[in-house]
Formats: structure tokens, sequence, C-alpha cells
């Protein structure tokens, strides 16, 4: 048993917070004028109020390193961090130290994942450590992995097992061989040209049957042995579990940002499927391009009157005719090649086409008859309206591919999951996935705190009013948009989200709950 008075109390910073060395982290132990108004100042006050041995960083108090880590909004980044705290503290427990944490926002995440690590770790006291984790958006990144890991080890274990069985079978079959006649296993070596090295033909076989046989006994045996020295959380945890205090705040800003990001319906996603999406840009282009052309001038087709609808079609059909007639006419007459007095003659309707299409947008009522010129121009321009829609079925495609992910996307890089290609984990605020729900007591942030921090965001509002209009009037919010107001949430210190640890009623529930006095 370690000396009940060693005790000290760890602080894990959230994202954005390492230390800086031009400036003093709310978590660090300040020296010199000043020192009462920080948080470990306050939360030591607090502690010995209650009389609890146990103080902030008590054993760094010798030069000793603090716990820290790099702050990145990476998942990766806090799996480092957690192997970190994990060998932090058991290095204090191998010194005789009850360790007690208090981490803040993704600070919390660090030590969640953690817990597996110092769990299995003997403790030095048989009081339990605390635990206490402020406005900590938690994300269980490891579930999916397990998930996945777990359908891995089931695939492996039935491949061992079925390996097993056909080595026992192969060698069952070849140790049979063994005992068959020569004459038999001549044909054998015959049959699958063998060459024997210079040794009694059965001992071969019996050697080669005994393999996969001991192969597979040997599998059999270690995975036996691996599943008895699986370290057991469930069993040690009676004893070495610390308690859990989550405090949360629904005002929380990170919280409001990161929940809803990530349960938010994707308002940049096609609702339809890409097949639909395409046929309605197509039309949609179209409909826009005879828009165009009306404001243009163009008129369309059925403002012409009656005798002149006919008489253009008509015309249309008469002049298709003739320039299909014409080129087997010439061909005939003066012997020239069908196919090229057709290559000119169809030549010489695209180009009717392209000069009726571009004369009808261009011409209007006041130059050649504009009126008539223009309507009878109306069924080639919606020939090339529908070729221009077609060529641009590509951008179309490209569009809804952008709009599928681009949210996605977004929300990655806001919860730090670059990298992470398996389906997102949800955001929890009560209680961490991975820990048992008879571990973790949820508590919401004092109402005079919130309230006192409600107040203190309407002053920042006011005077951040700028940034945040700019912000919000782009058409399109970027990720990086969003990382940027995150870390404004993370470092301004008159946010809910920095309420814990500056309002002095969070950290008196803090000292509560690590001397046990509530």
């Amino acid at each position: 048993m370690g000396d009940p008075a060693k005790e000290t109390v760890i602080i894990v910073h959230g994202t954005w917070a390492a230390p800086k060395p031009d400036k003093a982290q709310w978590y660090q132990p300040i020296d010199g004028g000043g020192a009462a108004e920080g948080f470990v100042s306050k939360l030591n006050t607090a502690l010995q109020e209650r009389i609890s041995p146990a103080q902030c960083w008590a054993r760094c108090a010798n030069g000793n390193p603090i716990f820290e880590w790099s702050g990145e909004n990476d998942w990766i980044a806090r799996t480092r961090a957690a192997s970190a705290l994990a060998d932090y503290v058991a290095k204090l427990r191998n010194e005789g130290w009850r360790c007690h944490i208090v981490a803040h926002s993704h600070g919390g995440n660090v030590v969640v994942e953690a817990l597996p690590q110092i769990l299995a770790a003997p403790m030095s006291s048989e009081s339990p450590s605390k635990i206490v984790t402020l406005g900590t958006p938690f994300i269980d990144t490891r579930a999916p992995m397990q998930k996945r890991e777990k359908w891995a080890t089931a695939f492996y274990r039935s491949i061992v097992w079925w390996s097993g069985i056909a080595c026992m079978l192969v060698a069952s079959v070849v140790l049979s061989a063994a005992l068959a006649p020569d004459r038999f296993l001549l044909d054998f070596a015959e049959a699958f040209r063998i060459s024997w090295i210079p040794i009694p033909i059965r001992i071969q076989i019996i050697l080669l049957g005994a393999l996969p046989l001991i192969t597979s006994l040997t599998l059999f045996a270690y995975r036996r042995r691996v599943a008895r020295t699986q370290p057991s959380h469930e069993e040690g945890a009676a004893w070495i579990q610390p308690q859990f205090l989550a405090i949360g705040s629904v005002m929380d800003e990170a919280w409001q940002i990161l929940y809803h990001m990530r349960n938010v319906d994707d308002p940049l996603a096609v609702r339809v499927n890409l097949k639909s999406y395409l046929f309605s840009s197509v039309r949609s282009r179209m409909s826009r391009a005879v828009d165009i052309e009306h404001i243009r001038g163009a008129q369309p087709y059925r403002s012409l009157s009656s005798v002149k609808r006919w008489f253009l079609v008509l015309s249309n059909v008469i002049s298709s005719l003739l320039l299909i007639i014409l080129p087997m006419l010439v061909s005939w007459e003066f012997g020239f090649s069908i196919i090229w007095c057709w290559v000119f003659g169809f030549g010489f309707l695209l180009l009717v086409l392209v000069a009726m299409g571009l004369g009808g947008v261009v011409f209007h009522r006041d130059v050649l008859e504009g009126p008539f010129y223009s309507a009878s121009g109306a069924p080639y321009r919606w020939f090339f309206r529908l070729i221009a829609a077609l060529l641009s079925l590509h951008n179309e495609v490209l569009t809804y591919i952008v709009r599928g992910n681009a949210w996605r996307i977004m929300v990655v890089m806001a919860m730090g999951l670059e990298g992470y290609h398996l389906e997102l984990p949800a955001i929890e605020q009560q209680r961490p996935s991975p820990v048992p729900t008879n571990f973790v007591k949820y508590e919401d942030m004092p109402k005079g705190a919130e309230r006192n921090a409600l107040n203190k965001r309407g002053a920042w509002v006011e005077r951040h009013l700028k940034d945040i209009s700019q912000t919000f009037s782009k058409l399109v919010l970027s990720a990086a948009d969003m990382t940027a107001l995150l870390r404004t949430i993370e470092e301004d210190q008159t946010l809910i989200h920095a309420a814990y640890y500056t309002d002095d009623e969070c950290i008196a529930r803090i000292a509560d709950w690590i001397a046990n006095t509530g």
C-alpha cells in the first residue's frame, strides 16, 4: 500500500492547448503574481478546504515534467497521447502515487482511450482514483475498429479451424500411403514426378504426413494459450476502476457544433440517384437556355401563325428530302462517289442548322424580319440546346460526386478523423461508449456557472459578430472555416467551453468529486 498522502491530480488539456513558450496555459502551475487566479491554484485551495491530500501536479514540485500532448485535432494524435498518458500514470503508480485525472474537451477522449491500459496496471493504493471530464464530446473511434477486428478474428479462427482439419486429412492420407505396398508408392512418385532424396521412401512420406499434423496442433495450442493469457479488464475492474464524473452542457459551443454537424442530414447531398439527377440537370439546363434566348430576343415557335408554321414544316421537309435525293442524282449523273456526295450534302445541312440556330438567337425583330426568322430557328435551337446539355454531363457527374462527399469531408476534419475510413462514430456527451454505464456519472454544468458563461458569451458574440457574419455568409462553409471557429472556441476563456475550468462553482464541484465529499 502506498503513502496515502501521495496523491496527485493530472490535468489533460484539450485540442490546440499544447504548451507555448510565450503563454502560460490554464492547466500549467504558475509561480509569482497572479498565481492564485489560475485553475491549478484554485483547485488546490478547494482540495485543501476539503481536507484532501491531493494536489495538482504534486509529483512535479521537484522539477518533474507535467503531462502534455500535441493538442492536434487528430484521432491518431489522441491515440498517441492516450498511450503516453497510460505510461505516465503507470510510472507514478510505481512510485507510490495515487493519480486523479481532470481532462478538458478532447483530453477526455485521451483519458477514455487510455483507460484499458490504466485499468490493467496494478494500483499503489486500495482507494480508487477519480476521473473528471469537462465538456468532452466523446468520440469512440475504437468501436468500429474492434467490430472489424472481431470479424477478422472470427474469419481467422474459421480459417485456422478448417486448415487444421484439412491438414489432418492430408496427414491421414499420406500416413496411410506410407503403409501401402511399395509398388503403390513407386506409382505415386512416378505419377507426380517426385525426385526423392536418398532416404527410404517410407520415412519421407511419414515425415510429409506428420508436418501438417504438427502444424495444426501447434496452431490450436497457441490459440488456447493466447486465450488463457489475455488480460480481462472485467475481472480486476472491481478494485482497479477509478470513479468517473463527466460534466457537460448542451450549451457548450464545441459540443453543439460537433454534435449537430455529425447528426444533421447532409445539406449538400443530392436526394435522388445519379440517373434522375442527370435527367433533371439536362432539363434544367435546357430550360435556362430557353429563358436566356428569350431575354436576348429569340422568338418561340408558337409565336407564329398556323400558316407560317405549316410553311416552315413543309419547307424543312422538302429541304431535307432534297439534301438526301440530290446527292444521289449527282452521283448517278456525274459518276461521283455517293458517299462523298452525301457527306457534302449533310455538311451543307449542318451549316444550315448552325446558321438557323445561331441566327435565331442573334437576330431580333429589327433585323431581316426578325420575328419570323427567329421563330423559324426554334427547332434548330432546341437541337443545339440538347447537344450543349449532353456535353455538360461530365460536369454534372462531378458535381454529384462533390456534393455527396463535401459535407462528410467537413465533418471528418472538424472531428479530427482524417484518414479514418470506417463509419464515423457517434458523438456522446453523457457517457463514453466503451465505458460501462454504472462506471460513469454524468452531471450538467452547475446552473450558476452556465448562467455566468452565457452572459460572457453574449459579450463575446458582440465582439465577434462581424467575423461570425462573414463566416456564415459564405455560400458553402469550408472545413478550414469550421476548424478556425473551433479553435477560437477552444482558446477563448469567456465562452461556456472554458467555463468548466474558469468558473469557481465548476472548480468546487471538481474538488468535491476528487475529495469524495459530494
